[in-house]
């Protein structure tokens, strides 16, 4: 694990109910990784990004999608790929307590697929990419995934200004 539960809080404005990221276990690009030398943000394309999130069971929406049968709704899927794909701004600096305030706005869902359904108790994990860049814009092509197998993907666009 590279950045445990405290130091995603760090990152990520983020709280329960609405946080998805358990820890990330790695940020790396080619021979690059994190703790080296930080990237500068021209740098950023080709970055990967890989979280954890394990979907407990007492997850106050599996109260209404659906009772009996809980399934994680596609839309918390794409926020949880989301939130990991914000952790491409840690790989520009040297200290996680010198973030400062994030401000992030998710702009565009394309290509979301839904393969298979995440349900209660799943350990998932989460696999970003960036595939480009332009000012504070980044996109991202991100993959859910339980045990190796594809639960959900999703190419994602945001604003993530520092």
């Amino acid at each position: 694990m590279l950045l445990n539960k405290e130091q995603v809080l760090n990152v990520l404005p983020h709280r329960d109910p609405f946080l998805f990221v358990d820890s990330i276990d790695s940020i790396s690009k080619d021979d690059w990784r994190f703790g080296d030398v930080p990237l500068t943000k021209n740098q950023l394309v080709g970055t990967e990004i890989t979280g954890s999130y394990f979907v407990s069971s007492d997850l106050e929406i599996f109260k209404g999608h659906f009772p009996g049968h809980p399934i994680l709704p596609g839309v918390i899927q794409v926020e949880i790929m989301a939130q990991v794909s914000t952790f491409i701004v840690t790989a520009t600096k040297d200290n996680l307590l010198n973030i400062g305030d994030l401000n992030i706005a998710l702009i565009s869902v394309n290509n979301a697929k839904f393969r298979n359904p995440v349900l209660p108790s799943m350990d998932l994990k989460i696999h970003a990419t960036c595939i480009r860049l332009r000012g504070n814009i980044s996109g991202f092509t991100c993959k859910v995934l339980h045990d190796g197998k594809v639960m959900s993907e999703a190419d994602i666009i945001a604003s993530i200004q520092i």
